[in-house]
């Protein structure tokens, strides 16, 4: 099956749930921690894009309060939420941004709401 196939099918599933422009919009995540969990099920929905901001790396702590695994401690939170979106809806295009935004210059910030 192709993706542009898997695609067409994949949203069928969604048709009366979602308005077809939710795989078109772009979503804006600063965090990848507590917001895990919303995050995974919003890649469900299957938005064009989902951009990930984050500078932490994923610890023991953090699984008790996120959608981390024991094999993502160590990982960056973006690399480690960007395989679980991947793996929860492969149509979904996940750029992760590891930094943190309160450091980054207006323009990178501003290009991220883009």
């Amino acid at each position: 099956m192709t993706q542009g196939q898997m695609l067409t099918e994949y949203r069928s599933r969604l048709n009366g749930l979602l308005s077809i422009s939710m795989h078109q919009k772009t979503v804006l995540a600063v965090g990848c921690g507590a917001g895990s969990y919303m995050l995974e099920k919003l890649a469900r929905s299957a938005p064009a894009v989902i951009r990930l901001v984050d500078f932490d790396t994923v610890e023991w702590p953090n699984l008790a309060r996120t959608a981390f695994g024991a094999s993502d401690v160590g990982s960056t939170k973006v690399a480690a939420l960007s395989r679980h979106i991947k793996d929860a809806c492969p149509l979904v295009e996940v750029e992760g941004h590891c930094r943190d935004i309160c450091a980054m210059p207006e323009g990178e910030v501003a290009a991220l709401m883009d």
